[in-house]
């Protein structure tokens, strides 16, 4: 013991440290936050593929289209057992952007239809397996 300290002062600090300690250690315990993964983001060219999401995760599809020339893409198949369309394109200029965010888990098929309207061709069709967990 220090000269000049009491034993009420050892006893003080001991139990400061060893309450400081468990309060530290109890932390570690403590549940983490769940994070959500970052948005996913495809466009016409990734059509066809396979998309793993995680709940609560948001995905972005970009597809051509221009009102002024006539071009639309519509959502065909908007795999609803899983997913949630969160944000439609409004009046497109170049590009529509359809926001998704994944609310069960499952699989299902997102499918869009791309056409210029007097083209008279087929729909052009933009489709991707999506599975979430």
């Amino acid at each position: 013991m220090k000269r000049g300290s009491t034993p009420w002062s050892v006893v003080g600090t001991l139990v400061v440290v060893l309450c400081g300690w468990h309060w530290v250690k109890g932390m570690a315990r403590l549940p983490s936050v769940p994070t959500v993964a970052p948005e996913v983001q495809l466009d016409e060219s990734a059509s066809g593929r396979d998309v793993h999401l995680h709940l609560g995760q948001r995905l972005a599809v970009a597809l051509p289209a221009a009102t002024g020339l006539g071009t639309q893409c519509w959502i065909q198949s908007p795999a609803d057992a899983i997913l949630e369309v969160e944000q439609e394109p409004a009046r497109p200029v170049r590009r529509t952007q359809w926001v998704l965010r994944a609310m069960r888990n499952g699989q299902g098929h997102l499918r869009f239809e791309c056409q210029q309207d007097v083209s008279g061709e087929r729909p052009r069709l933009v489709e991707f397996r999506v599975r979430v967990d």
